[in-house]
């Protein structure tokens, strides 16, 4: 519900720009919010979608929030509820909040490897 009404944009580089970066919008409530996003190629900046999920929060005086989890591998999986409550989780130890870049670094390191494989030939 605290996202209710919220109409979320993703504004692509120029065409020709192959590295420019994305802008993400949220229009929410009468007001265009916005933050800029990293081009990372094939992966996501998954730390400006969540500043952007907490500035419509904000703007709405909610106290929900969101965190990402720590992740082993290429997924990103983020929670959402009240912050208290996931104050006390990660307190807890019940949940372990993420670096947003891990995945992408799990991710690249595995391809270099595969490519490092292909590359010799033990791989085809």
């Amino acid at each position: 519900p605290a996202l209710d009404g919220v109409v979320f944009e993703e504004i692509a580089p120029d065409i020709d720009d192959e590295h420019g970066g994305y802008l993400l919008r949220a229009y929410v409530d009468g007001q265009v919010l916005e933050t800029p996003a990293e081009n990372l190629g094939d992966w996501y900046d998954v730390d400006a979608v969540l500043r952007l999920l907490d500035a419509v929060l904000l703007e709405r005086r909610r106290d929900e929030r969101f965190v990402l989890l720590e992740t082993m591998d290429q997924t990103a999986t983020i929670v959402g509820g009240q912050a208290d409550v996931l104050r006390a989780a990660l307190d807890a130890g019940l949940i372990t909040s993420g670096d947003p870049k891990a995945a992408e670094s799990l991710g690249k390191a595995f391809e270099d490897r595969v490519r490092g494989l292909l590359e010799r030939g033990e791989v085809r």
